[in-house]
């Protein structure tokens, strides 16, 4: 079955770290701190969500999960959805934009609120120019 992937750069609010000297939570960076996120997900399933031209695209699954890269020392949220089909561009672009709106504003807003309390947030304030698609057959 085909599938597809969307990653990108996560960043990660400490909220068990004191604020800064402007007032913000900061951001972990260290590897130590940013691998021990490796594999947290969140189960709230973004294909069920789907509506207009993507509805019935025969999109399935999609949920947010992180990966810590040794090569690169960042921690990525990733998406991948499960598909009948190969996607036209045009519908990948549209799940492109979807997956974005859910990662900053939808599940990946909710997730990121429920994570404050347990001190590490990731957060997916993702640019369009950052995101990796990847397709498997």
């Amino acid at each position: 079955m085909p599938s597809i992937q969307f990653s990108a750069p996560a960043c990660v609010f400490d909220y068990s770290a004191e604020k800064n000297a402007e007032g913000d939570t900061p951001i972990a960076e260290d590897a130590l701190t940013l691998s021990s996120l490796d594999g947290l997900s969140h189960d709230e399933v973004f294909s069920e969500h789907l509506h207009g031209a993507l509805a019935n695209a025969g999109i399935s699954g999609g949920v947010l999960k992180f990966h810590f890269s040794k090569r690169t020392g960042q921690l990525h949220g990733l998406t991948t959805f499960e598909l009948q089909r190969p996607l036209d561009p045009k519908e990948i672009d549209l799940l492109l934009d979807f997956t974005l709106g859910q990662w900053c504003d939808g599940i990946g807003a909710n997730f990121f609120q429920s994570r404050m309390d347990f001190g590490l947030a990731p957060q997916m304030f993702t640019p369009r120019s950052t995101v990796t698609i990847q397709k498997f057959d």
